[in-house]
């Protein structure tokens, strides 16, 4: 599987093709997402050229969509071949006085791709149940 990483050459940020591991349901209540569309966001440019820091070696970007592959056992909101997108909120506790208000994205725990988990400029990425949500059949688009 490729994927595109950051690393720091001669002191500068630069983005690069790598291969990586195919990653694998760890948990009963993850998601595994083939990505078919990807979006740029500006903290991904930023990063490039270096007014925002990512550790060397993780995997960019944040922003995408795309069809479930796999579930675990406990997963019951989609299911393989459903198009979807998620939330940044990977790692959020659930526990915590920020996550029982409801705001689980705030969460100080949460480790979002792209910057404290592996990014989705990659062919799959596995994300928890509660942050992914189905995309309606009704909109143009890869899939589903």
């Amino acid at each position: 599987m490729i994927s595109l990483k950051k690393y720091t050459e001669n002191g500068n940020p630069v983005f690069k093709l790598a291969e990586d591991i195919e990653p694998a349901l760890q948990n009963t209540n993850d998601v595994k997402i083939a990505i078919t569309h990807i979006g740029i966001c500006s903290s991904d440019i930023h990063v490039l050229h270096g007014a925002m820091n990512m550790p060397d070696g993780n995997t960019v970007g944040h922003e995408c969509c795309g069809i479930v592959t796999d579930t675990g056992k406990k997963v019951k909101t989609v299911k393989p071949g459903d198009r979807v997108v998620f939330e940044l909120a990977k790692g959020a506790c659930q526990k915590c006085k920020i996550c029982k208000s409801g705001h689980y994205e705030l969460c100080p725990s949460k480790t979002p791709p792209g910057w404290a988990s592996q990014g989705v400029y990659t062919e799959f990425t596995v994300q928890p149940e509660f942050c992914v949500h189905k995309i309606s059949k009704n909109i143009p688009g890869k899939g589903g």
